[in-house]
């Protein structure tokens, strides 16, 4: 009966009404229920379901017994342009908490990840996969999974499980992780001083590589996934010998470049001889060229920039030769001639027969002996660009996961729809929720002191039927168990912009560990999270970073306790204006122009000439990307031009100020304070070889005085995508007052 009251009167559409009718119905119901003496809870969590349970349709568990965790990973089928791929190796690459071993506070069973272990959808299916990375201490995963078909249409979902001390090594990368077409797959993240061969070949071909010249071991060097070889252009390079294998009709060869220089005739990879070229492609001129088959040289196939990581892809498929850069087509030579099989040449990366060396870095080179499609490699550019937007990973469940029933208390939150924009008519998606209560009674009598209890669910999860398994992935950042004040962010999987989302708040289990699955929170496309609530005086790095890229911060200059004072959420950083500020690890993607920045600033005066609030960029030109106060007025600098705002933050009070770019319309960016925004116009090019890490509160490439801000800062946040209108209203109604977003 109650749940038909609440949802006739919600139709209504009369907010102040209907509220009010919830609260009279509710009082009236927990009152006849007492005098009846039915103290079951009211549960609305059926008659509708506001908000989808998160594993409303959870695959069975794998196995009988042994692995006790897993995660659940959703590949976004945007990612994957127009067709579906057949066996696609995706690289799947994290940092995370849980994916430590036990030994090290994590979940994992096997020191050298051996009970890593990927399932299709249904839980069950066992997918091929190749670790090239697994670091047990710090939970660094770095792995290769083979699926099936990796649709365009819809998003595939794989399970990643672990937890298992007792089972084989579960990895079999030359027995399946790369289709038959792939004759050479070199990670390149071998030390090129060890034992011949180095370089090993992933497929079962045995293509393995021997360096030469004057490699060192400080030649291996990051790469763009995982370790990379650092060319000298002077005698460095390998030899993967001459198997038949590496002779083929069609090819597909692709590789990660960064050119440190264009040196003439600079062999980045050479099967032939001077005068029978069977695939070659070297630096010339500025460009990148390439020969098949004698069938002329092609100049400027590619031109990538010097000192930034580029995908390259060159393909032959029986007429055409294509030439790939970042995963869009660049040329396209008709020619009727394919590569001439030399069984006696080798195959040899940064050098050129009778030619000279490659001075730049090699990562990721395969050789396919067939012509993979244009979706293909632009999906290959996809993953392995910002692998960690090319997909979502989930909570982490259990399993044998501990019964809702065993939580003794919870409360349901209602999310006003009014306070989500309803602009471009669309839900938000894994939008962070703030949940702040300035106390909580009930909460301090009955939840754990170190708040490992408190758990987040969606409304279509029963009380009666639902298990740990089932929450939504939440972040405490800080609590306090004798007041019951609570700041936390949960992830929202839809926030609905017509109509209200209801989520219930459970607490009161005295013996569970804790439930936060703070990396979850916040999605693939936020790169940094700064919350500002550490103490700056404490050992580096102080200011810690949400999302599992740890993009950590290190306070400079003459930061003391003192100065982590009270913000806009929890506490925040009082900078002095002198020499105080903060440097991140983070340096965005390069060529990335899609871009956002969020963050509250309370100046302590107005009339600052210069004072940086984040900056990066790159040192050798002093291209950047900048947001500033000029005189008080927001600036904001991308490239090398500025563009002055009308926007004021008042001085002496917290204000919301964000700049968003959108790389499809580059030519405007938006800023926006307080939720109300103003174009600006005239960005036409974007900086592109960033080398210098984010710096908050000063300039990372001026050391000039007045580039030091006067105030404090809180909720630093930056995203390689350009966030809606809506999304940023409603971050600001969120957090400007988060008592108004929700009962």
């Amino acid at each position: 009966m109650a749940k038909r009251i609440y949802y006739r009167i919600k139709q209504k559409g009369n907010k102040s009404f209907s509220r009010k009718a919830i609260s009279l119905t509710l009082a009236f119901l927990i009152v006849f229920q007492t005098i009846i003496g039915v103290f079951a809870p009211v549960d609305f969590s059926l008659d509708p379901p506001y908000l989808e349970s998160q594993n409303a349709e959870a695959a069975s568990w794998y196995g009988t017994a042994g692995w006790g965790f897993r995660k659940k990973i959703t590949i976004d089928n945007t990612k994957v342009p127009n067709t579906d791929q057949a066996n696609f190796p995706v690289l799947v690459n994290r940092l995370d908490d849980d994916w430590k071993d036990t030994g090290s506070g994590g979940n994992v069973g096997q020191t050298d990840g051996g009970d890593f272990l990927f399932t299709s959808s249904d839980g069950q299916t066992k997918l091929s996969h190749e670790i090239e990375k697994y670091t047990n201490t710090t939970g660094e995963l770095i792995a290769w999974v083979k699926i099936p078909s990796l649709s365009a249409s819809a998003d595939t979902e794989i399970y990643l499980y672990y937890g298992n001390a007792g089972c084989d090594d579960q990895w079999d990368a030359a027995g399946g992780t790369w289709d038959s077409d792939f004759e050479m797959v070199q990670h390149m993240n071998e030390d090129p001083s060890g034992g011949a061969p180095q370089m090993i070949d992933s497929t079962g071909n045995l293509n393995n590589g021997t360096s030469s010249g004057t490699m060192l071991t400080e030649d291996q060097v990051a790469g763009q996934v995982d370790g990379s070889l650092d060319f000298d252009g002077t005698d460095d390079f390998v030899d993967c010998g001459n198997d038949n294998t590496l002779n083929v009709d069609y090819v597909t060869v692709s590789f990660w470049l960064k050119l440190d220089s264009w040196v003439p005739a600079g062999g980045i990879l050479a099967k032939g001889t001077n005068t029978l070229r069977e695939y070659w492609i070297w630096t010339w001129d500025d460009a990148v060229s390439f020969e098949i088959d004698q069938g002329g040289y092609k100049n400027h196939a590619w031109e990538p920039s010097l000192g930034q990581w580029e995908h390259l892809a060159l393909t032959y498929n029986g007429s055409n030769v294509i030439t790939y850069r970042n995963g869009v087509e660049e040329n396209n030579y008709p020619q009727s001639t394919g590569p001439i099989n030399l069984t006696t040449t080798h195959l040899l990366l940064g050098d050129l027969p009778d030619w000279s060396h490659l001075d730049g870095t090699l990562d990721e080179v395969r050789i396919s002996s067939t012509a993979r499609s244009a979706d293909w490699i632009a999906t290959e550019y996809n993953n392995q660009s910002d692998s960690s937007t090319f997909y979502e990973i989930g909570i982490q469940e259990v399993a044998s996961p501990t019964a809702l029933t065993s939580w003794s208390y919870r409360k349901a939150i209602t999310i006003d729809e009014s306070k989500i924009p309803d602009t471009l008519a669309t839900d938000l998606v894994n939008f962070p929720v703030l949940i702040n209560l300035t106390s909580d009674d009930n909460l301090a009598a009955n939840a754990q002191a170190d708040f490992d209890d408190i758990l987040f669910t969606s409304s279509a999860t029963a009380w009666d039927t639902g298990t740990e398994n089932d929450k939504l992935a939440h972040e405490i950042e800080s609590y306090n168990s004798t007041t019951g004040e609570l700041q936390a962010w949960v992830n929202i999987p839809i926030l609905d912009y017509n109509n209200d989302t209801v989520i219930y708040m459970y607490y009161g289990n005295g013996s569970t560990a804790s439930q936060q699955n703070m990396e979850e929170v916040w999605d693939g496309n936020t790169k940094l999270v700064q919350h500002m609530q550490e103490d700056p005086s404490g050992g580096a790095p102080q200011m810690i970073d949400s999302t599992n890229n740890s993009n950590n911060g290190t306070s400079g200059g003459t930061m003391l306790t003192e100065d982590q004072v009270a913000g806009q959420v929890d506490g925040s950083l009082d900078f002095d204006g002198t020499d105080d500020y903060v440097d991140t690890n983070f340096i965005p993607v390069a060529g990335s122009a899609d871009r956002t920045i969020t963050m509250w600033i309370n100046p302590d005066t107005a009339n600052q000439t210069e004072p940086t609030l984040i900056e990066w960029g790159e040192l050798a030109t002093g291209k950047k990307w900048n947001l500033r106060l000029a005189n008080g007025v927001l600036r904001v600098e991308i490239e090398d031009s500025g563009y002055t705002s009308l926007l004021t933050p008042t001085a002496g009070q917290m204000s919301f100020v964000a700049v968003t770019l959108d790389g499809a319309t580059l030519g405007d960016h938006i800023l926006y304070l307080n939720g109300n925004s103003e174009n600006a116009t005239g960005i036409t090019t974007v900086n592109t070889g960033n080398t210098i890490n984010a710096r908050i509160g000063h300039s990372s490439l001026q050391s000039s005085e007045d580039r030091y801000f006067n105030g404090t800062i809180d909720e630093v946040r930056v995203s390689n995508t350009a966030r809606s209108a809506d999304w940023i209203a409603t971050e600001y109604n969120n957090q400007s007052d988060p008592s108004t977003f929700y009962e």
